[in-house]
């Protein structure tokens, strides 16, 4: 496995490599993850039963990709497969290097459309020729969602190249809740603080309705905007109410989740949702907008609920907050999707089987 990040920096994708690696070496898999080396943290260690390999410079970039290309070289015999998590820098030397050494390569899209890795690709005449190189050399790419299988169609990728497996999520051992109409409820949103996330939106929805009830809303992430949108919290008057928690750690995020009751997710361009994914684990009920990566996890008023703009959004919060059979109805269908298509133990199936079909 490669990635360019890994823990204890916890992101999306390093999440999501936490994850599945867990179980990988919980099923019997064997593993290594090459990762960038950060400053102060040991070369190599062994993470929950997985070899973990910094190597390179902290400050330079040339140092792991040159760190990379020698590792893999010296390696060559221990490995049947190299699961390259990012479209940058790594994935045009490691498939072309896969590619010389009889080395199977994949390498995982997360998402599509504008200001992504993959329009990096197609934007430009020097993308596009090292795409062709991705293109040829790479054994299978990873979609995780339906428009970035398109996305990969419309680049000339082969379908017979990509193969379609969403994130995962661990399932936590308690997390069924049951809500009453009278109780205090809470709101959520987790993620970076940036423009397309809109929880601008957010907050002006939620300072529309917070006093037809007892409710207060979560902001857990740092970023750009969050200044912008601490003052149009006070602005609203309602900082007694919305909570700005900053960025939070793992265990946290658990906690948080575990005491919340409605997970909204605002943004106008998503991948797969990790914390969309991990809220619904939590039987947090989800609001999201009703963009395809969405659409690929949610079923509008059966698992969770789809909006199109702000007046939307408001009317499903509203009528959300004043039916406990409908809540309780929505949550237990959005842990039941959680457990029966995106836990780690199928998606981690659902690799293994990946791996067996193209090594044969």
């Amino acid at each position: 496995m490669v990635i360019p990040s890994f823990y204890p920096i916890v992101g999306g994708a390093e999440k999501q490599l936490l994850g599945l690696s867990m179980k990988m070496i919980e099923i019997g898999q064997q593993l290594d993850i090459l990762t960038r080396y950060q400053h102060r943290n040991p070369r190599h260690e062994v993470i929950n039963g997985c070899n973990v390999h910094r190597i390179g410079s902290s400050s330079r970039t040339i140092s792991f990709l040159i760190s990379l290309i020698l590792f893999i070289l010296k390696n060559r015999k221990s490995y049947s497969i190299i699961h390259i998590h990012t479209l940058n820098s790594p994935a045009i030397i490691l498939v072309t290097l896969g590619k010389i050494l009889g080395i199977k390569t994949i390498v995982k899209v997360t998402r599509s459309g504008k200001k992504t890795q993959l329009s990096r690709y197609r934007d430009s005449a020097l993308g596009k020729y090292l795409f062709i190189l991705l293109r040829k050399y790479t054994s299978r790419f990873i979609a995780i969602t339906k428009d970035v299988h398109t996305e990969l169609s419309l680049m000339g990728v082969s379908s017979k190249k990509i193969a379609q497996i969403p994130n995962g999520v661990s399932l936590p051992v308690n997390s069924k809740k049951l809500y009453e109409v009278d109780q205090e409820i809470n709101l959520v949103f987790i993620g970076r603080l940036i423009k397309r996330k809109r929880v601008d939106l957010l907050i002006e929805v939620f300072a529309d309705i917070y006093l037809n009830k007892d409710i207060n809303l979560f902001i857990a992430g740092t970023g750009p905007e969050e200044e912008l949108l601490k003052d149009i919290a006070e602005s609203a008057e309602i900082q007694n109410q919305a909570t700005f928690m900053g960025e939070i750690k793992s265990q946290e995020v658990s906690k948080l989740l575990e005491s919340t009751h409605i997970f909204i997710l605002p943004s106008e361009s998503e991948g797969m949702s990790n914390a969309l994914l991990e809220a619904m684990s939590y039987s947090n009920v989800v609001i999201a907008r009703n963009i395809e990566a969405n659409q690929e996890i949610i079923s509008d008023e059966m698992n969770g609920f789809l909006f199109e703009n702000k007046d939307d959004l408001k009317d499903i919060l509203l009528k959300l907050i004043n039916s406990e059979s409908l809540f309780n109805k929505v949550s237990v269908r959005g842990y039941q999707t959680i457990e029966e298509s995106f836990s780690f133990e199928k998606v981690s199936k659902q690799y293994i089987d990946l791996y067996k079909e193209i090594l044969n």
